[in-house]
């Protein structure tokens, strides 16, 4: 029997406290994924490959967006701080996939940027023939958004939403699940307004009449981001994808044993 492949991004805001100047992981949230991954991944585990990416949270976006603000005249300084942000990536992967292995899942870092090739911060290449094989022996290949070389710029950051785009491209899923921390794409920012309706399931028939609906609103700047995540995925014929609120126990193990309609789901 083939294993389904599902593809799932932790995003950075759960996993580490993302608005702190000073790097800081979320160990409650951390913790809880890993179990909720090992309990699905045990019932599983002879019907399910699986690659985890996740995003950089405090681990990155501070230093990234300091690092594009400096002027090209401050060259050298940039290119420190390029690498920086890329040693603080790999910090964050290691205790990630610490968190995993102590609930023995094989969980095997993959540093995107050592193949990597962008231009114009789109990947262009990435080799994907070693995570193949990890995934053929049972490992967990476990990525992350990190500074890329990039052709057109010298280094751009490679994001974990790229890869993702990437792999789903090369690998061919069976679905893609983003964690994140809200239910899923909203008519309006739920934060804000309490009759916010929850959009359940996004398709080619109705796709075209949400972007209008969505990019038509005053309040869509609170949204546009989640939105952009499905244009992403809209961009690939034929797959499944879904939008789940990791904030919410157990969200995370469901999901990945199979239960659909947690959040919103993308068929393409």
């Amino acid at each position: 029997m083939k294993k389904e492949l599902v593809i799932m991004k932790l995003g950075g805001s759960l996993i580490t406290y993302k608005n702190r100047w000073i790097p800081a992981i979320n160990e409650d949230n951390l913790k809880r994924f890993a179990k909720e991954i090992a309990e699905a991944y045990e019932q599983r585990k002879n019907a399910l490959n699986l690659v985890l990416l996740h995003g950089a949270g405090s681990y990155g976006h501070v230093l990234a967006t300091l690092y594009k603000a400096l002027k090209e005249n401050y060259y050298e300084r940039r290119l420190l701080g390029f690498a920086e942000i890329q040693r603080l990536q790999n910090e964050l992967n290691a205790v990630v996939c610490s968190h995993l292995q102590n609930y023995n899942l094989p969980a095997f870092p993959v540093q995107a940027s050592a193949s990597a090739v962008m231009e114009n911060e789109t990947l262009l290449h990435m080799d994907v023939q070693a995570i193949k094989g990890l995934l053929s022996i049972g490992a967990i290949p476990v990525l992350y958004g990190v500074p890329a070389y990039d052709k057109a710029l010298g280094g751009g950051i490679l994001s974990g939403d790229e890869i993702m785009k990437y792999l789903a491209k090369k690998l061919k899923p069976h679905k893609l699940v983003h964690v994140t921390d809200v239910d899923g794409i909203y008519d309006k920012d739920p934060k804000l307004f309490r009759d916010a309706k929850l959009i359940k399931k996004i398709t080619r028939e109705n796709f075209d009449e949400l972007e209008k609906m969505l990019t038509g609103s005053k309040h869509f700047d609170v949204t546009g981001g989640m939105w952009r995540k499905v244009k992403e995925i809209f961009k690939i014929k034929g797959i499944k994808a879904e939008i789940i609120n990791g904030l919410r126990k157990n969200y995370v193990k469901r999901v990945l044993l199979g239960e659909e309609g947690l959040g919103t789901l993308i068929e393409t």
